[in-house]
């Protein structure tokens, strides 16, 4: 019997996200404290497959394998690795990649969660792109999937006011700076009264969101903060549209938890979750750029009951389509090509 090891940030097994991978390659959890504190004792104990989640994790597997204590090393790639990667600069950002190219190089296969997070990998450390395969996140519930698509109801469509709305950690990244400017694109070609915008999430930019909010008068820019899924389910009934104006997200399961739930989504080219939207329409796909977001916002704004009904039945076809089943049929066909 193969003898499997995960290495991972999470406390208590592996990210509910990632749980159908080993489901799959079932073995051994070690975890690493969230602090930058080594865990010595991962580096004992001789295994077949180490499998690393996230980027501290794979210098582990990395220091593994070069030890001879690992045959095989699969990574799963999502959001630190980014985060890494885009925030460094100059001479800094050399040393930074010549590091990762070493250690990334080393690893066997890499499990990116987004067709995004590979072609950043491959591009910027010039990665082989064989070694590299898409294997999405799954939602770790079934809370929105659940939730009734009052957008196939036509008669309710746009009958009182516009609804939008946005869950995130509220970080830079996530886009937040442009909510304001989008809100403004949107009060300058709609009446204000006829549109409401939800933002429901707590994080540093919180702040910044509820200044902007007062500064400029934005009464329905409505700023709810940390919720329970009952409260983000109860917005989310009556929401015809989910922004996720990302500048650059990995992934980001809100904008598949918003399709779950029958609401159409619009993202930006930055966002990883944008293989799904594609596939709803590719419109909703647009560049970081807050006219661009608005545009295509005030765009559905015209759209008959019909057409939006039929963009949210779709939105959550498409969603729940992605399963914990098909997931993991889809890792074991990765597994069987690339080590066969």
């Amino acid at each position: 019997m193969l003898k499997i090891q995960y290495i991972t940030y999470y406390p208590q097994n592996v990210h509910g996200a990632h749980s159908y991978i080993h489901e799959v390659l079932p073995g051994k959890v070690s975890h690493l404290p969230m602090r930058a504190l080594p865990n010595f004792q991962i580096l004992k104990n001789k295994v077949d497959i180490l499998i690393s989640e996230g980027f501290r994790p794979s210098i582990y597997g990395y220091t593994l394998k070069r030890s001879n204590l690992a045959r095989i090393h699969i990574n799963i790639l999502f959001g630190d690795f980014l985060k890494i990667i885009s925030q460094n600069k100059a001479k800094k950002d050399l040393l930074i990649k010549a590091i990762l190219r070493e250690i990334y190089a080393d690893i066997d296969l890499m499990l990116a969660n987004s067709s995004l997070t590979k072609q950043r990998i491959v591009t910027l450390l010039g990665i082989n792109s064989s070694k590299v395969r898409v294997c999405w996140p799954i939602l770790e519930h079934d809370f929105f999937n659940v939730i009734p698509n009052h957008i196939a109801n036509t008669k309710i469509v746009f009958q009182n006011k516009i609804k939008i709305c946005h869950l995130s950690r509220l970080r830079r990244t996530d886009g937040i700076a442009l909510i304001p400017i989008i809100y403004q694109y949107l009060r300058n070609e709609l009446n204000e009264n006829n549109f409401e915008f939800h933002i429901i999430g707590y994080g540093p930019m919180l702040p910044y969101l509820i200044r902007m909010k007062k500064k400029e008068a934005m009464k329905n820019l409505i700023i709810w903060g940390y919720k329970s899924l009952d409260f983000i389910g109860s917005i989310y009934k009556s929401c015809t549209i989910f922004i996720y104006p990302a500048i650059m997200k990995s992934f980001g399961l809100p904008v598949i938890e918003a399709m779950s739930a029958g609401i159409i989504p619009v993202v930006t080219i930055n966002t990883g979750a944008r293989d799904f939207v594609k596939l709803v329409d590719k419109s909703l796909v647009t560049k970081v750029d807050a006219r661009a977001i608005a545009d295509v916002v005030l765009k559905l704004a015209t759209e008959t009951p019909s057409v939006l009904a039929e963009l949210g039945i779709k939105s959550k076809s498409i969603a729940r389509r992605w399963s914990r089943h098909k997931a993991k049929e889809h890792l074991k066909n990765i597994l069987i090509e690339h080590f066969r």
